[in-house]
């Protein structure tokens, strides 16, 4: 109680609205209430629909009175206002614990513009949540089905065509139609705990039945059976994994043996015969020529393509499968049914034999006592072949080219080079050289080659290596060409108008000449000390030659390669005037030098007869 100015008096209840209280410490709580609102309406399947929660005004209520509770306990503490606790109603969900209930339901769609089908039958799984009165739809998927199938309708509550009710479990039971979204879906079935469910709350529903039969989807089963081989009552002549055999049998499965007796007696052998059919009759028909092989061991035959130049024809390796070949009448052919002459029928196609090899004409003698007839001549080779040999008259050679590119523009009109075969009987031998230009220009001075060449095919190649701050670009510097003889160290090589003086050959080079001194004379050492001693007593005379040569030498014993070649300049010809070449002393120098020097004595012995 407080007084007022004139007298009057006012009384504050705890009844009177927190609205007309004053602003003061104590009389009005500090907690700000949060101003997120949730999604009430959303746009679902082409409808817009009002999510609002079925309890929503019941909450409302509920939470006013809480208002009401807290703004009371406000006005009469002094203290931390308290919220007073929401009390919701229960919801069925909490009641049945999120039980979910399963149905089988089918629906029809209709199929244009086909022979097999009017309509499809699609099943699906139709689930009710009884915690909210939702449905979610899914079509299980199918192999090769060609529709998206898995979620068909996402989990909402489901209006009814008319009015603004939703879909419960009363609208839904085994053996009826519920028509959601213009599309009829018929439950047919539901599980066994749907079935508890129901009978429990409901009553006993209908018995399950069976859906319609999909006649597309049946074919489409019986297809894949006999394809993928699912159906046992299917036969597709798959042979067995050997190491299955062994298992089945080791577990005690019996085995059948009876392929095996022609492999325990012959073998791997396989007999070999040459054939052809005439198919000239037909149109565009000529011809052909086969071998036919025939194994012994499970009496199978195959049949190869022998292909003709020109003949038009894929080149098909295999005109008949390896296989068991039946007769027109019963049974399969057999080793005993072919003949040179005779004529076996393959698929209605007439094959005649018209010689076989060897080996097949032995076993014949040996198994039949028989011997085959003598080959034969298909049709096509008697009336082709010519009687008489002709000769081709080749012109002289052309100035330009090889051997080769006459004989060629010899036989064609049309040039063109001629292809070369790489012998047999040659070795796979690169010898590769250092050289550089003979003549070289000023740009050109101190520029070094690889020289490449090939004893297999008499060609030369030019590699230049790469140099840094040179200015050229390494690499390939000639592409192969034809070259008669290997060239030996000190000559000059011309390929494709270059100029090439070779300076030096690697260690494995100088080693093949020496293995064949028979194509390189120069790299035998008797043959070239037999020269320089020729050369010696014609520049010296036989009688004051070693004199002479011991004068060249001076007091030194050993002697370096530069001064033994400025000693062979005394009396050996330059390569210009009919000498040898630089190959020579290094073959010399080789043979008779010793720990990188040549003694003295070697050079004094090329003057003793």
């Amino acid at each position: 109680m407080e007084a007022c100015p004139g007298g009057a008096s006012t009384t504050l209840t705890a009844w009177e609205p927190e609205e007309a209280l004053p602003s003061l410490p104590g009389f009005r709580s500090n907690r700000h209430a949060t101003g997120n609102k949730k999604q009430t309406m959303k746009y679902i399947n082409r409808h817009m629909f009002l999510t609002e929660a079925r309890h929503a005004v019941a909450a409302r209520q509920s939470d006013l009175v809480a208002s009401n509770s807290a703004t009371s306990l406000a006005l009469r503490s002094f203290g931390k206002a308290t919220d007073a606790p929401s009390r919701r109603p229960q919801t069925s969900g909490s009641y049945f614990g999120g039980r979910v209930l399963c149905f089988y339901a089918y629906f029809k769609e209709a199929v244009q513009n086909s022979s097999i089908e009017t309509c499809r039958v699609r099943r699906c799984e139709l689930y009710y949540y009884v915690c909210d009165d939702s449905i979610q739809i899914v079509e299980p998927k199918l192999e090769n089905s060609g529709v998206p199938q898995g979620n068909f309708m996402k989990r909402h509550r489901v209006p009814k065509p008319h009015g603004d009710e939703f879909f419960t479990l009363d609208d839904i039971e085994v053996g009826s139609a519920v028509e959601l979204y213009g599309r009829t879906f018929y439950v047919y079935g539901c599980n066994a705990s749907t079935r508890a469910f129901l009978t429990e709350h409901r009553g006993e529903p209908a018995s399950d039945e069976l859906p319609p039969i999909d006649r597309y989807e049946a074919l489409r089963e019986e297809l894949t059976s006999r394809e993928t081989g699912k159906n046992p009552r299917v036969s597709h002549n798959i042979q067995k994994n050997p190491m299955k055999v062994f298992a089945e049998a080791a577990l005690g499965n019996t085995v059948d043996n009876s392929g095996r007796s022609g492999f325990l007696k012959y073998g791997t052998s396989v007999l070999r015969f040459y054939c052809y059919w005439d198919d000239s009759q037909s149109l565009y028909g000529d011809v052909q020529l086969f071998k036919l092989h025939y194994f012994l061991y499970d009496n199978t035959i195959e049949i190869l393509t022998v292909h003709a130049p020109n003949s038009g024809r894929e080149r098909s390796p295999l005109f008949l499968k390896r296989a068991k070949l039946p007769k027109q009448t019963t049974g399969f052919y057999h080793w005993t049914d072919l003949r040179v002459g005779g004529e076996i029928d393959v698929y209605a196609r007439p094959v005649r034999l018209i010689d076989a090899d060897r080996s097949t004409r032995a076993f014949y003698q040996k198994e039949a006592g028989v011997d085959l007839a003598p080959r034969l001549l298909p049709p096509v080779v008697a009336e082709v072949l010519p009687t008489t040999t002709t000769t081709t008259k080749t012109s002289h050679r052309a100035p330009l080219g090889s051997d080769g590119d006459s004989l060629t523009s010899s036989s064609s009109r049309d040039g063109s080079l001629a292809r070369k075969a790489r012998p047999r009987n040659s070795e796979a031998v690169l010898l590769r050289y250092r050289a550089e230009f003979a003549e070289p220009k000023h740009e050109d001075i101190g520029r070094v080659f690889v020289l490449l060449y090939d004893i297999a095919d008499g060609t030369i190649q030019v590699r230049e290596p790469p140099r840094r701050n040179s200015g050229i670009v390494g690499g390939n510097f000639l592409a192969k060409v034809e070259l008669a003889d290997a060239p030996l160290v000190g000559t000059s090589v011309i390929a494709s108008g270059h100029a090439f003086k070779i300076l030096d050959a690697d260690e494995a080079t100088l080693k093949f000449m020496e293995a064949h001194a028979s194509e390189f004379p120069l790299s035998h050492f008797p043959t070239v000390r037999g020269l320089y001693a020729d050369y010696a007593k014609a520049r010296f005379h036989d009688d004051n030659c070693r004199a002479a040569l011991a004068a060249l030498l001076g007091p030194k014993t050993k002697l370096s390669f530069g001064e033994f070649e400025n000693i062979l300049a005394n009396f050996v010809p330059p390569i210009g005037q009919r000498g040898p070449p630089k190959h020579a002393a290094i073959t010399f120098w080789r043979a008779a030098g010793k720990d990188g020097a040549l003694p003295a004595d070697a050079l004094l012995q090329i003057a003793d007869p």
